[in-house]
């Protein structure tokens, strides 16, 4: 079978953060040994996203529409287009057309086009594809909430009905995402492909160099209880409702340390200084800065989750979160909230991990129940890495992408 060119179209990309480019950037390497050669389209981010997330990385001076050098990742190679510092929609509009430009190249056109984020502004981009006879695949990747206003909520309506019929084919991770299209009035198709995660990065470890190196750094006995966290410090992460669950916990428990691996952007953004402020008085009523420690975004994952004891996750709205999948892998015991998203491909409460409701009394009681049975943690922990291995490992998900790319390149 010849090779496939596959062009992944998403405004933010390694090195800026983007939750949902991370997750296919580790795909990379499996979709090339599957015949998938990948080429990542990208942009600059708004001054905006890099005073947040970007700190210290300049942005060349061009003009709006010009390439950048091409980069290479992960033998991928990396086009990335100067925007203006604009409006939101400007800059959508900017990107569709210079992607559109990309792919009419003969040197670059792709077999398939798949979109990471669709922002509304789309459509006359999908437009234009679709005139070139390209696949177009979509990855929703986090059910929104719906927009306050009414003028949001037509816009939202509008943009969805005008721009899903222009799609091949659109690419979930849960059964609950599919439901939730459908019920929005969705009538094309909807893949199921859970995220993948690498069982045998992510996977628990015999010997414990590793885990005593990062406790070290953190000043953190060996023997002492360790609860992680990993992603963003922000309001839907549900960081506020595990600090306060933290309060009542680190008390009963003194040894106790909380790791927080992630950006902060209850720092980072203004709109949140109020949620920061919150945050900051629950650690001091709490009295245990000492104990309390903000790693920042980290290169190794897989050795923060080796090194902690029980994996927390208080989120209030997801897709099919890798953290989750990942700290299962590892072999952790997790005890989650009923985020909105919370499906069946992550396996069944009470068996691969534990429920606790929006409520920091619950969340307390739940991870008091863990760090207390020895017996509960380690049966969740085996179960949580059985249900990693048999249904979430990379290998297999990257199979049913390869097979859904050729499929649309070759239809």
């Amino acid at each position: 079978m010849e090779p496939l060119k596959l062009c992944l179209a998403t405004q933010l990309y390694h090195p800026h953060y983007a939750g949902g480019a991370l997750r296919y950037r580790s795909y990379l390497p499996g979709l090339q040994r599957r015949g998938i050669c990948t080429e990542v389209f990208t942009s600059t981010p708004s001054q905006e996203r890099m005073a947040k997330f970007s700190r210290g990385t300049a942005v060349p001076e061009l003009q709006s529409g010009q390439l950048l050098s091409v980069e290479t990742d992960q033998n991928a190679p990396v086009y990335r287009v100067r925007l203006s510092d604009n409006r939101a929609w400007r800059r959508v509009m900017q990107f569709g057309q210079a992607l559109v430009n990309f792919c009419q190249q003969p040197a670059t056109r792709p077999d398939v086009v798949q979109f990471l984020p669709l922002p509304p502004w789309s459509v006359p981009a999908l437009r234009q594809l679709r005139r070139q006879h390209l696949p177009l695949a979509y990855a929703y990747n986090l059910i929104n909430s719906p927009p306050r206003r009414l003028a949001g909520r037509l816009q939202h309506l509008a943009t969805r009905r005008l721009q899903f019929p222009l799609l091949d084919c659109i690419i979930v991770q849960s059964s609950v995402m599919a439901q939730t299209l459908r019920e929005a009035g969705v009538n094309g198709r909807i893949e199921i492909i859970p995220n993948g995660v690498d069982t045998a990065r992510f996977a628990p470890l015999a010997e414990t160099a590793v885990p005593d190196r990062i406790r070290q750094a953190l000043n953190i006995d060996p023997a002492a209880p360790v609860l992680i966290y990993v992603g963003a410090v922000e309001p839907r992460k549900g960081s506020d409702l595990l600090f306060a669950a933290w309060a009542r916990l680190a008390p009963e428990f003194p040894a106790a340390h909380l790791v927080l691996v992630g950006p902060r952007l209850d720092q980072l953004d203004p709109m949140l200084a109020h949620f920061h402020q919150r945050l900051e008085a629950l650690i001091q009523a709490s009295g245990t800065q000492e104990r309390v420690h903000f790693v920042g975004r980290v290169d190794d994952v897989a050795a923060y989750l080796q090194a902690a004891d029980l994996f927390v996750f208080p989120s209030r709205r997801e897709g099919l979160p890798n953290v989750v999948m990942e700290a299962m892998a590892t072999g952790l015991p997790v005890v989650t909230t009923p985020f909105v998203g919370l499906s069946a491909e992550l396996g069944v409460a009470g068996e691969q991990y534990l429920l606790a409701e929006h409520d920091a009394g619950e969340l307390y009681e739940r991870i008091r129940q863990v760090l207390l049975d020895d017996g509960l943690r380690a049966r969740l922990g085996r179960n949580g890495r059985s249900w990693a291995t048999a249904h979430l490992d990379i290998e297999m998900i990257l199979d049913r992408y390869a097979a859904l790319y050729f499929e649309l390149a070759h239809r």
